[in-house]
């Protein structure tokens, strides 16, 4: 069939004159033909716009489907009114052909679609849901605050009970001083041996004392953000470290390192830690060989991080303790016999993250470790208070 055959009216005379159609009637089907037309096409607009604007409504396939459907009766209704003119009954069937095809193919559509729309909740099931929602994140912010205030108290304590326990320390210090000095010849070398004892355990505790203070510090530290050269960094953490690395005679190679925005104090003693980490841990009869360089991937380009490498060639560890090696006062068997406090590198991680950034390890048991500080490149994070 052609489409000049669907508009074709030749064959049937306009409905006003089938039968005795009084103007009433006629217009009565014309006018409620055009309404119902009207109707039918506003419907479908008002869905497409809801589904336009509600991209997360479920099921948009079927709200375009009714959409699609009342739009094709709706012009069936249309065709109606214009037979009582020109009466094109093969575009009417044709319309209404349209239409049954649509409808079976919605009736299709919807039936799997009613099983999930079953279980979508109610509007009651979703108010519960969101006000046991809002519960649990006051409930959660509660937790935070409480968490955050005994986090303070316990900076406090470290802080105050460290100072407090110094005095104690440097007076039995001062007293063993005294006494060895009054004795003179009169301790015998047993006695003696004693009081040195003593006297490097109240060394240990001072070390371990000041190291408390310190991390306490940090916690407690305001962040003072400026430009930072981390080579300047570097280079001043190395000259506080000049005594160790003169008795160590270690070799340190400082590459070009980054500048970014930082707390100069809290960097540079994170890269003295570092370095004098790497110091202590060093292998038996072997020189002890330090790298310090930008290892930050190239290919990133304008980055948002960088990232700051030092390796040595110490005694390193099994990278199964890697993430412990962090923990305040952890220390691994094979570093029993060497000195420290076990706090330089909680330090190290504090720091690190008061910088919005990360600290990560990785070693070969009598090779060496490697440490990796990533930091922000611009991004300035608020320290904890």
């Amino acid at each position: 069939m052609s489409v000049s055959a669907l508009f074709d009216t030749s064959q049937w005379p306009p409905r006003w004159y089938c039968g005795n159609w009084t103007n009433i009637l006629g217009w009565t089907h014309i006018l409620s033909d055009l309404a119902i037309f009207i109707a039918y096409v506003s419907i479908p607009i008002a869905l497409a716009f809801f589904v336009y604007r509600r991209r997360t409504l479920p099921f948009p396939r079927i709200f375009l489907l009714f959409g699609l459907f009342i739009l094709a009766c709706g012009m069936t209704h249309l065709m109606e009114a214009i037979i009582f003119w020109w009466p094109m009954y093969r575009m009417a069937g044709a319309l209404k052909l349209f239409t049954a095809v649509v409808s079976i193919i919605t009736v299709f559509a919807l039936i799997p679609v009613i099983p999930q729309a079953m279980a979508l909740p109610t509007p009651e099931e979703s108010g519960r849901r969101t006000a046991e929602l809002e519960q649990s994140r006051a409930a959660l912010a509660e937790v935070a605050r409480e968490l955050e205030r005994s986090n303070y108290e316990l900076r406090e304590f470290t802080h105050v009970a460290s100072h407090d326990l110094q005095a104690p320390v440097r007076r039995i210090s001062a007293l063993i001083d005294l006494l060895v000095e009054s004795s003179g010849d009169r301790l015998n070398g047993e006695e003696r041996d004693y009081l040195n004892r003593i006297q490097g355990s109240c060394v240990r505790m001072h070390l371990l004392v000041d190291n408390l203070l310190d991390l306490s510090r940090v916690t407690r530290k305001r962040m003072t953000y400026e430009s930072v050269d981390l080579g300047d960094a570097a280079a001043k953490a190395l000259e506080d470290l000049a005594e160790d690395i003169r008795e160590s005679s270690a070799e340190i190679v400082v590459e070009d390192l980054p500048v970014i925005p930082g707390d100069a104090t809290l960097l540079r003693r994170m890269i003295q830690n570092l370095v004098a980490n790497s110091i202590r841990f060093q292998a038996p009869g072997r020189t002890p060989r330090i790298r310090i360089h930008d290892a930050t991937d190239e290919q990133q380009g304008s980055a948002e991080v960088v990232k700051i490498c030092i390796s040595d060639n110490g005694i390193g560890f099994d990278d199964r303790y890697a993430d412990k090696l962090f923990r305040a006062f952890y220390r691994l068997d094979q570093a029993s016999g060497v000195g420290g406090s076990g706090i330089g590198l909680a330090i190290c991680k504090r720091v690190a993250e008061y910088h919005g950034g990360t600290i990560t390890t990785s070693g070969v048991a009598g090779q060496g470790a490697t440490f990796v500080v990533t930091l922000r490149r611009t991004r300035r994070v608020v320290s904890d208070q």
